[in-house]
């Protein structure tokens, strides 16, 4: 896994021909483009962290932004994600949301605003999708703050602790068994002060910090659906359809 953390990033793979019926989008057409619409709408783009997976057919990247009045007392910042794939197996994803900021443990919090699959008339659609997931920035940027908070409030014990996590590895199956273990090292002894308290907050950052040499692509799909449990058991509410994500 090739990871890289500069708004410069160099793309490896190459890009496989287009045919009547896919057509791969170059990871650097995407990353300007995104850049670009972020640019004309008022975000300076902070850093940009590229994760590839697969030899480079398949990344996965995450902005940090900054806007101008924004409240920069806040622990968030703006952010912007993306994937995208040259082996048919993964659609273009947009995701918008906060950068949480809490030591080493590099939490994301964001909503997957769109995807769009490599099939014919996707470059027409892109700069649209691109446009409106940019536009979506702000509303996805409070609801994490707010998500983030109400996950801080509610508070754990050891027993309701044991029962999520046998629930997320038994039931549905969300992590490895290594995974777990992690996870458990996390709860008995937290790596960061930030997450001695228990609360469902921090045993979300006991199992993001045991994914975090996960692939990148199932990190993803791991920590949306252990989100969605963890919302679900606290406040189930449709509105709550957010995806946590660790990218460093």
């Amino acid at each position: 896994m090739k990871k890289s953390r500069g708004l410069h990033w160099s793309d490896s793979a190459l890009v496989p021909a287009t045919t009547k019926s896919y057509c791969p989008i170059p990871h650097m057409d995407l990353i300007t483009a995104i850049i670009a619409e972020l640019n004309a709408q008022g975000y300076s783009v902070l850093t940009n962290h590229v994760t590839e997976a697969r030899d480079g057919d398949e990344i996965v990247g995450h902005m940090k932004l900054y806007k101008e009045g924004t409240d920069d007392s806040l622990p968030f910042c703006q952010m912007f994600a993306y994937m995208n794939s040259y082996n048919k197996h993964l659609p273009i994803k947009l995701v918008s949301g906060a950068h949480v900021f809490v030591c080493g443990n590099g939490m994301v919090v964001g909503e997957i605003f769109s995807y769009r699959k490599h099939t014919s008339g996707i470059g027409a659609d892109l700069k649209n999708l691109i446009k409106v997931a940019v536009e979506s920035i702000e509303g996805a940027f409070q609801k994490a703050i707010n998500d983030t908070r109400l996950m801080q409030r509610f508070h754990t014990d050891l027993r309701s602790e044991s029962e999520l996590l046998g629930r997320i590895y038994v039931e549905h199956e969300l992590i490895s068994g290594v995974e777990l273990n992690a996870a458990i090292a996390e709860l008995r002894s937290p790596s960061f002060d930030s997450f001695k308290a228990r609360t469902i907050w921090s045993l979300y950052n006991h199992l993001t910090y045991a994914l975090k040499n996960a692939p990148p692509v199932r990190r993803m799909d791991s920590l949306k659906k252990v989100h969605t449990f963890l919302i679900d058991h606290i406040a189930p509410n449709p509105e709550y359809n957010v995806i946590f994500s660790e990218f460093e």
